[in-house]
């Protein structure tokens, strides 16, 4: 009876086998034109790199953004102590978001930006041209129904006006269009009870939202 074959014949076989392999594959490609052996090298250079180069460039820039995101946080915080900013700031793993009470912004009724604190958008603005994310900006009511004589015909335009004003002041000091958008909600999204002056106070608001990138 025949007896079995050692191992290291089996291993000797396969790496033989292998080799053949490797010198056919060697000789076809030096049948291939010049043109031809550029595509295949690219190819091969492509599939041993290029995913492993996209997955560290990956890496590196969810790091980078994580890293300007917290500046930009801690950006803001000391803009609230430092200027007249009396609003607050929620920071989520969605968003990044800026209240501003409108009598800090607008005057009542009205959708102007105020000479007076413009600076402290200017501020804001070189918060946001380090960023690359994109801002959402929401115009916020009290409940009261305005005068008949407001160019306005509801809160819920009003509201849209001053998002809309707020949005055109980052944009002529240098930030692109396409990273806004636009929302008034009027008196819909109340963020304190309307029956007192303190909370519709809290209401009248702008608020800025960074949408964080992941």
């Amino acid at each position: 009876m025949a007896e079995d074959n050692p191992l290291w014949l089996v291993v000797l076989c396969d790496l033989m086998t292998n080799l053949m392999l490797f010198f056919l594959i060697l000789f076809s490609f030096t049948r291939q034109d010049d043109m031809e052996r550029k595509k295949i090298m690219q190819g091969l250079q492509e599939g041993f790199k290029g995913k492993q180069q996209t997955e560290a460039e990956q890496r590196a820039e969810g790091v980078l953004t994580k890293l300007e995101e917290e500046q930009a946080i801690s950006q803001i915080e000391r803009l609230i102590a430092q200027k007249r900013l009396q609003g607050g700031l929620e920071v989520t793993d969605e968003k990044i978001a800026l209240q501003m009470p409108n009598p800090a912004l607008f005057e009542s009724g009205r959708s102007g930006i105020e000479p007076a604190v413009a600076k402290d958008l200017e501020a804001m603005t070189l918060i946001l041209v380090k960023l690359k994310n994109d801002v959402i900006v929401e115009g916020h009511t009290d409940s009261r129904p305005l005068s008949a004589k407001s160019p306005f015909r509801s809160n819920w335009h009003l509201s849209a006006a001053r998002a809309d004003s707020v949005i055109r002041f980052f944009i002529q000091n240098g930030l692109a269009a396409s990273r806004f958008i636009a929302a008034g909600y009027g008196e819909m999204k109340p963020a304190a009870p309307n029956d007192t002056e303190e909370g519709r106070a809290k209401n009248r608001r702008i608020e800025i939202h960074v949408i964080r990138r992941r």
